[in-house]
């Protein structure tokens, strides 16, 4: 009885002894198990997000280039003025003289007459005795240049040329010496022309004497 309470007492003592002593196992981690795994280490590679954007350049070509425009008055021979010699513009006008002869009067005229009546009325004034040409005013008018006295009798009246522009009549003309000596010391010269005063075809006459 001795030897069993002893034995009995040497087994629980190391039964005791195997409870109490401290074992360091390794921890089993179930390979299996998502919730057993170890949490995972923070990467140390910056996020792709943290790279700084590179900002946007201008293309070089963005800008507008101003197209350069051309000064009008750049080139001073633009210029279209006409020389004060030059003929008066305009669209050129056969004309027909009706009569050209020298007079004895103090008077200088430049005029276009439009009517029957005014051309009448300048025959009787400054061409007396002269006989009226007949004109269509309904088509033609007449340009009667009386040039003033001159120092001379030996002068004549002549038209060098006419023009029209819109309703202008343009004309010039250009008192000269002769060799034939005449009764009188102021030329006068009377012309027909093919535009009408009577039907508004002109209104207006501009006369130029030339050296």
């Amino acid at each position: 009885m001795l030897l069993k309470s002893k034995s009995g007492l040497f087994l629980a003592g190391m039964m005791l002894a195997a409870c109490t002593a401290k074992v360091d196992a390794p921890v089993l981690v179930d390979q299996n198990d998502p919730d057993a795994s170890p949490s995972p280490r923070v990467s140390a590679t910056p996020h792709p997000s943290a790279t700084p954007t590179p900002m946007p350049t201008a293309s070089p070509t963005a800008s507008p280039t101003a197209s350069p425009t051309a000064s009008p008055t750049a080139s001073p021979s633009a210029s279209t003025s006409p020389s004060p010699s030059a003929s008066p513009s305009g669209q050129p006008i056969n004309f027909f003289p009706v009569l050209q002869i020298n007079i004895n009067a103090n008077i200088q005229i430049t005029k276009v007459l439009g009517t029957s009546q005014e051309l009448i009325d300048f025959f009787r004034q400054f061409l007396p005795g002269q006989a009226v040409p007949g004109v269509d005013f309904t088509h033609q008018c007449v340009v009667a240049i009386i040039g003033g006295p001159q120092s001379t009798t030996r002068t004549t009246t002549s038209v060098l040329d006419i023009k029209k522009t819109d309703h202008m009549l343009n004309v010039r003309y250009r008192t000269s010496t002769t060799t034939t000596t005449t009764s009188g010391n102021n030329p006068v010269q009377i012309v027909v022309v093919p535009v009408s005063k009577l039907t508004g075809e002109i209104t207006q006459a501009n006369f130029e004497q030339t050296p």
